[in-house]
């Protein structure tokens, strides 16, 4: 009986510390001004997105094919979708989401510092400040920046939305210019859940460079994956569960850091001890 009662309670305390984990730069960096002005032009770029859709029904010739079956309206919708659509990216400058990817790295880098007391040891303003100038991290960030205005085309989720409201307007015989105003009013209130997530999961992919990058630059040799919240999903669960790895391998997913998919909130953290006094300087990003 106490033995059981003693896996109960390591299994509770187990539960309570993994609820503790918070990606605390995360939430911190969800307030600045820079998240929040990405996530609006994110949000109206997937409202012009869905408009523009509901507008140019009229001109998609297969919705007018009664022959179709389900299977292959939902194909030709889909194909319609990913390659005629215009991107998320084509409302937001290369610049701003540049800058945005190099706040959320800076942001990350400096709170590195902090956490790990390593300002205030070693530097007698404990606010250290970033300069980024590695090359390489630099081309890393505009590569994001990169992928986030090519690739940011209507999520998976929301695309299947409009195909099912799509398909039973057109089994329904909906005119088409009530099936555009259905559209409009469908995804009135998605612009914020959805610029939220692709904003959250791009925040963490450069805050987790940037960890990557503060454990390269101080000399750690290992790494570990963290998961935030109590319910950690099974896709990092087993990440998680690699313990501490070589700091230039990848987890049993192939990612080299989190986050491991959109929406994910997990960190990178060090894999061992952070002994201070074995770092020399404060990394200035060269």
């Amino acid at each position: 009986m106490m033995d059981k009662l003693r896996k109960v309670d390591a299994a509770v305390s187990q539960f309570i510390q993994k609820a503790n984990r918070v990606n605390e730069p995360l939430e911190a960096f969800r307030e600045t001004e820079s998240f929040k002005q990405l996530n609006d032009k994110l949000a109206a770029g997937i409202m012009k997105q869905a408009k523009w859709l509901g507008k140019d029904l009229k001109n998609i010739s297969f919705l007018q094919d009664e022959n179709l079956t389900d299977s292959e309206f939902s194909a030709k919708m889909g194909a319609y979708l990913e390659n005629e659509m215009p991107r998320i990216g084509s409302y937001i400058s290369e610049s701003k989401v540049y800058a945005y990817l190099h706040n959320g790295f800076v942001f990350s880098v400096e709170s590195s510092y902090k956490r790990s007391g390593i300002a205030l040891q070693k530097s007698a303003d404990p606010f250290v400040k970033f300069e980024l100038t590695n090359e390489n991290y630099i081309a890393a960030l505009k590569n994001q920046a990169n992928y986030l205005l090519n690739n940011s085309s209507i999520d998976e989720t929301t695309r299947k939305r409009m195909i099912n409201l799509i398909r039973d307007a057109r089994l329904s015989m909906v005119d088409l210019n009530d099936l555009a105003e259905m559209i409009e009013s469908e995804f009135e209130g998605i612009s914020a859940t959805r610029a939220f997530g692709i904003a959250n999961t791009e925040a963490n992919q450069a805050m987790s460079s940037a960890q990557q990058a503060f454990l390269t630059e101080n000399g750690f040799k290992t790494k570990q994956w963290v998961g935030a919240g109590p319910n950690t999903c099974p896709y990092c669960q087993q990440n998680e569960d690699d313990g501490p790895i070589p700091l230039d391998e990848t987890f049993s997913t192939g990612d080299l850091h989190p986050p491991g998919h959109p929406g994910c909130e997990c960190y990178e953290d060090a894999g061992e001890p952070i002994d201070l006094d074995s770092i020399p300087l404060l990394w200035d990003g060269s």
